[in-house]
């Protein structure tokens, strides 16, 4: 089995004190291994990953704003053995503070990704030119992300990346907004937009990524789950609800619906004959599950 790469292994280190630390990991996959139960999303590779947390109390133990910040470097590497080469490398500095009330700030004031393309690959995936395959290429970013108190029944999340990619440029930015009403549920709001900018005669775009989310518990056995989501680089809006009974314990009955639209016309794509225009129905579905614990 292990001449033939059929065979996976790893390994994984890890050190932490108040002060210092760090961890690191070696993978060993191999070309022709296949996990009978789970999901393997690439074989045949050496990988390490690793990072290094310095850790800083404030001296002032009085202070009511910073519990701790921390910054290090980390680094995660990809070698292909079909390839026999580095594909895919990540390496920078990055920082974390912790602040007294539980919200976080963190970010990487230093970061290059290098990307060694297989196949072409258009990065917009807008259908555009392609960049070609046996390519490579290094660039440079920076993240920066807030989080804040999640105790509070209000609590928000910022996060931005920016810089160099591929051979262009992008800026993203993701928000998200919830709001705790006290045991009966939680409502959201996800907002993330990424803007790519590539040099002549490969593409731009703008993509934008919108969803609500509502999970509610009407008492302690009944609740509903609902999650629309627009996304323009799909042209595609989805509604997907979810209602939960869970009549005995670990026995339950679901109820889900599921409906997807385009999300604007689009004159050169028809359905059945008919152009594409806003609101048009792609597919629908309602499905029930049934779940029962049979304690013998």
């Amino acid at each position: 089995m292990i001449s033939n790469g059929e065979y996976a292994m790893g390994s994984f280190i890890e050190h932490n004190s108040p002060r210092l630390v760090y961890d690191i990991s070696f993978e060993n996959i191999g070309i022709n291994y296949r996990a009978d139960v789970g999901f393997v999303p690439r074989n045949g590779y050496y990988r390490s990953e690793g990072s290094q947390q310095t850790v800083f109390y404030p001296k002032n133990k009085s202070s009511h704003l910073i519990n701790n910040w921390r910054i290090g470097p980390d680094y995660d590497i990809f070698y292909g053995k079909i390839e026999k080469r580095v594909t895919d490398w990540d390496a920078g500095l990055f920082f974390r503070i912790v602040f007294q009330n539980t919200a976080e700030m963190q970010g990487a004031l230093l970061r290059w990704d290098y990307t060694y393309l297989t196949e072409p690959f258009d990065p917009t995936n807008t259908g555009g030119v392609e960049l070609p395959a046996g390519s490579s290429y290094t660039y440079f970013s920076n993240r920066l992300s807030y989080k804040s108190n999640p105790r509070n029944d209000f609590f928000f999340a910022l996060n931005t990346s920016f810089g160099e990619y591929f051979n262009g440029r992008f800026g993203q930015y993701n928000t998200i907004w919830s709001y705790r009403m006290n045991t009966f549920g939680i409502i959201s709001i996800d907002a993330s937009y990424t803007r790519i900018n590539l040099p002549s005669p490969y593409s731009k775009a703008d993509i934008w990524l919108i969803g609500p989310r509502a999970e509610l518990s009407f008492s302690k056995s009944v609740f509903f789950n609902a999650f629309l989501q627009y996304n323009n680089q799909a042209n595609n809006f989805n509604i997907n609800a979810r209602f939960q009974w869970r009549f005995k314990p670990v026995s339950d009955f679901f109820l889900v619906y599921t409906d997807n639209y385009f999300a604007s016309d689009d004159p050169l794509s028809s359905v059945g004959g008919k152009p594409v225009t806003a609101f048009m129905p792609k597919n629908r579905a309602i499905v029930a599950k049934f779940t029962y614990w049979f304690n013998l």
